[in-house]
C-alpha cells in the first residue's frame, strides 16, 4: 500500500515528535522528523513533504522562523502549527497555518485534521 501522504513534522522535544510520528506512520503517511528548524529546512531540499507539522518554541530556530524560510523560497506546503503557546493562534494566522493545534493535544483531533489536508 502507498504512503497516503508525505509528512515532515518540526518538534524539538523527543517523546513528543516521536508519538505524532509513529501516530501518522501508523495511519499510512510516509513520515520524516526533524528535531529543529535548521535541520528541517535541510530536509525540505529534493522531496518536499505534502504536509508540515510545527512546533513554534524550539531551541536555536524557531518554528516561526521556519516557516517563514521555507516560504522566502516559494513553498506553499500547509502548516499545521502544534505548540503550547499561548500566541499560537494569532502566530498560525500570521503564518497561514490551515490549523492550529494546542498542546496537551488529543492525537485523534491530528489525524482529523491530518486525514482533511491530505484527502
Amino acid at each position: 500500500m502507498a504512503a497516503l501522504a508525505s509528512i515532515l513534522v518540526v518538534e524539538d522535544e523527543a517523546l513528543i515528535r516521536h508519538l505524532v510520528v509513529d501516530t501518522l506512520t501508523d495511519e499510512g503517511h510516509s513520515v520524516m522528523a526533524a528535531p529543529s528548524g535548521e535541520e528541517a529546512l535541510g530536509r525540505l531540499n529534493g522531496h518536499p513533504p505534502d504536509l508540515l507539522i510545527v512546533d513554534l518554541r524550539m531551541p536555536g530556530m524557531s518554528g516561526q522562523e521556519f516557516v517563514r524560510r521555507q516560504r522566502e523560497t516559494g513553498s506553499d506546503i500547509p502548516v499545521v502549527v502544534l505548540s503550547g503557546s499561548s500566541e499560537a493562534k494569532q502566530v498560525g494566522r500570521e503564518l497561514g497555518a490551515i490549523a492550529v493545534i494546542h498542546k496537551p493535544f488529543d492525537l485523534d483531533e491530528l489525524v482529523r485534521i491530518v486525514k482533511r489536508v491530505t484527502d
